[in-house]
């Protein structure tokens, strides 16, 4: 799944990956500790907006990119 097919939130499963918790009052806590915007759905559902994590402007040269060997 590509970035512009991606859902414009984070799954269950995915929240489950990053809190490591299932219970949403316990992510509210581990998301609020780190500082990750968040908000509540009618249905308790925490929600996370996909996009606070994917990464829109990069430097092209920074020390965390990965290496890509030039073609000969």
């Amino acid at each position: 799944m590509d970035e512009n097919s991606a859902p414009l939130f984070l799954t269950e499963s995915e929240l489950l990956e990053l809190t490591g918790v299932r219970r949403a009052s316990a992510q509210r806590r581990w998301l609020t500790l780190f500082n990750v915007p968040f908000r509540v759905n009618a249905r308790g559902r925490v929600i996370v907006l996909r996009s606070h994590f994917v990464a829109q402007d990069q430097p092209k040269h920074s020390k965390y990119a990965a290496y890509v060997p030039e073609k000969t």
